[in-house]
């Protein structure tokens, strides 16, 4: 019983990432490595929109610098898609989505977002989900697994 709760619940959070960060590398490094430490413990992605100025030597020798203490950089990427997708214009920002979601790849292209929660602010990913899980939109029920994998609990 206990462990086809844990499979329903894995089932639930799909095949892509659901819970999303977005963030920039001119936040603080502390905040940074935090917010990047926090959601890949509950499950989900940071992603950066790319390279400052086009220069991806700066920006891996950024990222080598914030994580030079050998702390894992976790599940941090590099998607200006999605930043294009949810219309982000501020970090950190948070995206819970309802469904599976691809965004398209081309420059043009519109996607149809699938339901989402959103919010953005200097808060923490704990908040983030709490806020998520209770508002009731249609992140709610995936927020309330995020945050039980953020306090340890692994289906």
């Amino acid at each position: 019983m206990i462990r086809a709760q844990a499979d329903a619940e894995v089932a639930a959070m799909g095949d892509t990432p659901r819970f999303i960060a977005f963030a920039s590398l001119a936040m603080p490094e502390p905040s940074l490595k935090a917010l990047v430490r926090d959601v890949s413990r509950a499950g989900g992605v940071t992603v950066l929109r790319g390279f400052p100025q086009g220069d991806s030597s700066s920006f891996k020798k950024r990222i080598a610098a914030i994580w030079s203490d050998s702390d894992d950089a976790g599940a941090l990427g590099i998607d200006p898609r999605l930043f294009r997708a949810f219309d982000i214009k501020v970090a950190p920002s948070f995206v819970m989505i309802a469904s599976d979601f691809s965004p398209c790849d081309g420059f043009d292209c519109k996607d149809v977002l699938p339901p989402h929660d959103r919010i953005a602010g200097n808060i923490s990913v704990a908040e983030v989900l709490d806020t998520f899980a209770s508002g009731g939109g249609p992140g709610a029920q995936l927020a309330r697994l995020h945050s039980r994998r953020l306090e340890g609990e692994r289906p």
